[in-house]
């Protein structure tokens, strides 16, 4: 006789299955928690539509440019929040999924100051794909190795004559990487072609006299990377060819809108210099859309003749709202070990989709941000659907408004804190510094004629040779240059580039091109050398951080809402109030 199962107990109470979905949502996160597209962190849906024929336009060009070696370049127009650096999410997910591309995708954030900017460019190459200098060096070396068997001094000697000076010490790192057999200098090789700290002992043994983060140098690197860089082409004659470099510049209009039309002119020059001498890459500006015309004016005439047709990103229809809604609810779910609820747009519904989507007028960003104000508000019982569409009046009476004024603009808040890349590098320091002393200058010190401070300060040198240090602050009675090495991080030592930053400063001194000099180090910074330039050197003077104290300095300087921090109050101190040794 076969087993009955038990009687249900007519007492149960059913779990609602959306209980448990519910109680995931207000515990935890959200499935529109990353609202903001940044460089540094991958976007995880993609709704396509708005971008149009911008993956075509992309290969298309890169063809191009294969074909004939002439730099190009691809205006993406969008008003804020319409996707433009999703866009590169996008096509670096295009580029990882092909077998063997002959382009690969590089993000280069604006620029926080105009300030080093090739630097800043070859940084962003250098970080993003590292293995360039593998390729680069092999077939450079090949194309100068005439014996059977290379040669590190013949190879370099060849190499260096076919070029101007301010190209031997790269080709002789690239050589060295590529040739020696010693692991500890094709290290140190390695390590001076990604601007890693080296001291003063292993920089000699290379036998070389610039640091990459020299404009001229950084530069040199530039157009090596990009005639060397040659894959295996389609096979049918054994040629290579080029893999060309796409720079995505995000925020293009940054240097206008937060330091006007000279910062931006300066960036725009040097995008000039760098589409007048550099072959082989195609740049994708994205840019807001009601500042283009007055930065298109900013270009030469080479650059504007390489210039392709804008392409404009378009706002989400409701299809591609409902797109991103569907996607978003799929992988939150299923990331949480759950199947997505039957109704993807719990625990919301169309019609109040259909009212984001005519509230925000499509905008991506506005849209993401405010499908998620609406979700934590009706997940945490605060407002209803219904009272989103005004179909019943809300619980409270000030529901309404809360949810229209102050919620959003809570948000509004986060989304800017959250938008803000905090890359704590020499160039952003230099700016929070900067900035910090303008603030404490107005806000405590109004009694005194404000300082006159200069970004990028430039100087000839006593061999006449163009020099440049971060900035020069003029107090009315003296000026008073300030500078930071090229360090990848504040908690390790500069090494080196510590040595030829002094050096640049005190040539400035002894120029008379400014009193006195302040060089900003990571703590952990010494030298021998260093140290003697400093000893014989009483106006250059130096100001220590560590890297929390440079993250908070940037944070500072990018959001408003923080204050000052001590380390600001210190150096500022430093500058405005020197001893008197400098004055015999």
């Amino acid at each position: 006789m076969s087993q009955q199962p038990p009687p249900e107990d007519p007492n149960k109470k059913i779990e609602d299955p959306k209980k448990k979905y519910l109680d995931i949502l207000k515990n935890g996160l959200t499935p529109f928690d990353r609202f903001v597209s940044r460089g540094d962190v991958k976007d995880h849906v993609d709704v396509p539509a708005p971008r149009g024929d911008l993956d075509a336009r992309l290969v298309g060009a890169v063809d191009r440019v294969v074909d004939n070696g002439i730099s190009l370049s691809i205006p993406i127009l969008g008003v804020a929040g319409s996707g433009k650096t999703h866009a590169y999410w996008a096509l670096k997910d295009k580029e990882r999924s092909l077998k063997n591309p002959n382009w690969t995708i590089v993000y280069v954030p604006s620029p926080p100051t105009a300030i080093r900017i090739l630097f800043h460019v070859y940084t962003c190459i250098a970080n993003e794909f590292p293995g360039f200098i593998d390729i680069v060096s092999k077939n450079l070396i090949k194309e100068f190795t005439w014996d059977e068997k290379p040669d590190i001094d013949s190879v370099v000697k060849r190499a260096v004559a076919a070029y101007p000076p301010e190209f031997a010490d790269c080709i002789k790192m690239l050589v060295v990487y590529g040739l020696i057999d010693n692991k500890h200098k094709r290290d140190l090789a390695r390590r001076w072609v990604f601007g890693e700290a080296i001291d003063e002992r292993e920089f000699e043994g290379l036998d070389i006299l610039s640091v990459i983060e020299e404009d001229n140098t950084g530069l040199a690197m530039i157009k090596l990377i990009t005639k060397y860089l040659l894959v295996d082409g389609d096979g049918t004659n054994g040629e290579k060819k080029h893999k060309i470099l796409v720079l995505f510049f995000d925020e293009f209009e940054s240097p206008f809108r937060i330091h006007g039309a000279e910062a931006e002119q300066k960036f725009i020059d040097t995008l000039n210099r760098i589409f007048r001498e550099v072959e082989n890459f195609l740049l994708l500006a994205a840019v807001l859309k009601d500042v283009w015309d007055k930065i298109l004016g900013m270009f030469d005439d080479p650059f504007k003749s390489r210039m392709q047709s804008l392409l404009e990103l378009k706002p989400f229809s409701f299809d591609d709202v409902k797109d991103l809604i569907f996607k978003s609810q799929e992988k939150f779910w299923w990331e949480n070990h759950m199947p997505p609820p039957d109704d993807l747009f719990f625990p919301l519904n169309e019609a109040v989709i259909r009212h984001v989507f005519e509230r925000t007028r499509g905008n991506p960003r506005e849209t993401i941000k405010l499908t998620r104000v609406l979700m934590e508000k009706v997940v945490g019982g605060e407002i209803s659907t219904d009272e989103i569409l005004g179909i019943s009046q809300p619980k409270d009476a000030t529901a309404q408004a809360n949810l229209d004024s102050k919620a959003t603009k809570e948000l509004d808040g986060m989304l800017d804190r959250e938008a803000l890349v905090f890359d704590v590098n020499p160039s952003n320091v230099i700016y929070a510094f900067f900035k910090g002393v303008q603030e404490i200058a107005w806000t405590h010190h109004q009694e005194e004629d404000p300082p006159q401070l200069q970004l990028e300060y430039k100087f000839l040198s006593a061999d006449n040779k163009e020099k440049t240090v971060g900035a020069l602050v003029d107090t009315g009675k003296e000026k008073i240059a300030f500078d930071i090495p090229a360090v990848k991080s504040f908690d390790r030592s500069a090494g080196v580039a510590a040595y030829y930053c002094g050096k640049r400063l005190e040539e400035g001194i002894k120029g008379k091109k400014f009193d006195r000099a302040v060089m900003v180090i990571p703590e952990s910074t010494g030298g021998e050398k260093l140290q003697y330039i400093l000893q014989n050197n009483p106006c250059l003077q130096v100001f220590r951080i560590n890297q929390e104290q440079a993250e908070v300095l940037v944070k500072t300087a990018l959001d408003p809402d923080m204050a000052l921090s001590k380390v600001v109050f210190d150096f500022t101190n430093t500058i405005m109030k020197w001893n008197d040794a400098c004055n015999e």
